[in-house]
């Protein structure tokens, strides 16, 4: 979680989860301040949605980096029915074990075999 707006390196799915979490309470608390008459503070909380959802997107890279495969594969998270999936994959599977093409483990355990 060093860099929220780097798409490089690998991300645990507790810290992947945790963005999400936080993202979906800033998420209501915008909705909530968001006033049907004043341009201006609508204008600063789509400011600060875009940036949430770049924080989002980035997470999402990260994750699926540490599963291995590649980042570009976020833009199935659009596609309904196949985001389902891909949400319970993001969530369940654990990253691979020691370093990948993607970078370090961020949970710092090293295969097996090494050992």
């Amino acid at each position: 979680m060093k860099n929220l707006f780097s798409a490089k390196g690998r991300l645990r799915r507790r810290d992947c989860l945790i963005i999400s979490f936080i993202s979906a309470i800033i998420y209501l608390l915008l909705i909530l301040i968001m006033s049907p008459t004043d341009l201006l503070v609508d204008m600063f909380i789509l400011i600060l949605w875009l940036g949430i959802l770049i924080i989002n997107i980035m997470a999402d890279i990260k994750r699926f980096h540490d599963i291995e495969y590649s980042g570009w594969c976020f833009l199935l998270l659009f596609v309904p029915v196949i985001n389902i999936g891909g949400a319970f994959l993001l969530t369940f599977k654990d990253g691979t074990i020691g370093p990948n093409k993607y970078g370090d483990d961020p949970k710092k355990r090293t295969p097996k075999e090494i050992i």
